[in-house]
Formats: structure tokens, sequence, C-alpha cells
């Protein structure tokens, strides 16, 4: 099996700042491919937002790629956009031959959300601190997905897309209970509402899942500036005429640019083959 990806943050036609930060780091071991990938979404003041996604992305970079190398034996083979900052506190979650991968994923986006708190506590301008973080851990043909917030992770499969996260938005919540459709989430007065994010609670109840890739698959992590000014369906087009994900991430940012680019915008497309 192998796998292609490559990762882009922008800061949108009517942002000043970005703060998303974004991960597309691709490992080789034994010629199976293992990577991480993520999309983290700051949130809190002028510049308590870029600090939160960047403090996502730094510790999910740091354990887990630990982790990947010390138990795959892996080393950096190509990266676009990866952070390489290793931390001084590092959990025992690399030492431990007892935690499963689901434990291993759970327990970095746990301390992601530690450092975030501990960041807000420290510094008086960083009321509201907090980050959505989406994040793929590939290891051969297994996918595990982490998330919590809004940004998103998309499996393409057949010529057909969904989504493998939920949003833990209101908008998102009113959708699962059948009050508005997913047509409404786009205009609703109240659609920028998150109930769950990293930093936004003591303890971080991130979605975990697990999903078997296969030929052909293609997945898409995203933050909401993309999803809410690209349709599902318009990503699924772009990301399937396009064998190069260089070019199909430019061109999806640049959509999104097009439809208003009102929020930071970041998109990692993965390709298996």
């Amino acid at each position: 099996m192998r796998v292609q990806a490559f990762g882009l943050t922008d800061h949108g036609v009517r942002r000043p700042q970005n703060q998303d930060s974004v991960l597309c780091t691709t490992l080789v071991a034994d010629e199976r491919p293992i990577g991480l990938y993520a999309v983290a979404d700051g949130m809190g003041g002028q510049s308590a937002g870029d600090v939160a996604s960047r403090l996502a992305i730094e510790t999910i970079q740091s354990e887990l790629g630990q982790y990947l190398e010390r138990t795959v034996g892996a080393g950096v083979l190509d990266s676009s956009e990866a952070v390489t900052v290793r931390l001084d506190d590092p959990p025992n979650i690399v030492d431990n031959p007892n935690l499963s991968m689901v434990d291993v994923l759970a327990g970095t986006m746990q301390l992601c959300n530690q450092r975030i708190r501990e960041y807000g506590q420290s510094h008086v301008d960083a009321v509201g601190l907090g980050s959505t973080l989406t994040v793929v851990m590939l290891a051969g043909k297994l996918a595990l997905i982490g998330n919590i917030g809004d940004s998103r992770t998309y499996m393409i499969r057949d010529g057909a897309i969904r989504s493998l996260t939920e949003d833990h938005s209101l908008v998102g919540s009113l959708v699962r209970q059948g009050v508005i459709t997913e047509n409404d989430v786009y205009s609703h007065p109240q659609r920028n509402l998150i109930y769950n994010a990293l930093g936004t609670r003591a303890d971080a109840s991130p979605d975990i899942s697990m999903q078997r890739l296969q030929e052909g698959d293609i997945l898409v992590l995203c933050s909401d500036g993309l999803w809410e000014m690209v349709r599902d369906e318009d990503i699924r087009t772009v990301a399937t005429s396009m064998d190069d994900p260089e070019e199909a991430a430019m061109t999806l940012v640049d959509q999104a640019n097009a439809s208003g680019g009102v929020d930071n915008i970041s998109v990692i497309i993965i390709r298996v083959s």
C-alpha cells in the first residue's frame, strides 16, 4: 500500500491572522505506510488561538511521533507543514507497552488539553483559549481517527464522501436530533458555537474511531474554514479528479477563498493506492 499526502493552511481573505495549525507527516517502516496527520483550529483572543492550535499540533507530533518511531522503528520520510518541536515533559505513553493505539491516541489528546489549559491559566491574555483537533494516526491499512470540536475528517470511497467525525457543535447536535437539516448548518446564526474543544474543560472528551483502509481511498482533514465555504460534494469532486494531493489541497483552498474566505482555511489530502 502506498500513501501520498499534502497539507496546507491559509489565513483566508477576510482574516489577517491564521490561528489554524496543520501536521502532515508520512513515515515508512518495512514498506508499510505510517503517518500522522492533524488539523487544529485555535480559539481565543488575537494570539491565544494561534498558541492553542500549535500546542495541540506540537503535542501530537512529539508524543505520537515518538510512539510510532519506537514501536515501528520508522524514520521521517516525507513531511509537509510538519512540526518537529519536542516538549520536555513527555508522559509515560511512549514507554508503556501495555497501551493500545487507542489508549495512546486518547491519552495524547488529553495531554493536548492539559497543556492548553496550563497555558491559559498562566497567561491573563488567553481568555477563551481552546482548539479543535482532528487527527489521523496511520499504521499500515489501519487509520485511527481522533476528533474534538468541529474540524472534520472525511472518507471518500468508491466515489462517495462521508464524514468519519461528528461535529461537537450546537448545530451538529441539532442535525443529529433532526431539528435542522445539514443545509441549515451553513446559515444558522449559532453555527460557530462549539460545546467541546481542547482546553475548555478539565477532561477532554474526544471521539476515537477506527477505519480499515483500502486501495483508492482518500481521506480529507479540514477546518470549518474549508467545509463551510466548500460543500461536501465539491470537496469530493476536487479530491477525486486530481491525482496530486498538493494540487487538490491548493484548489480547495482557492475555492474556499473564492467563496468568501471568511475564516482560516486548512486541509490535508491523503491518497491511498
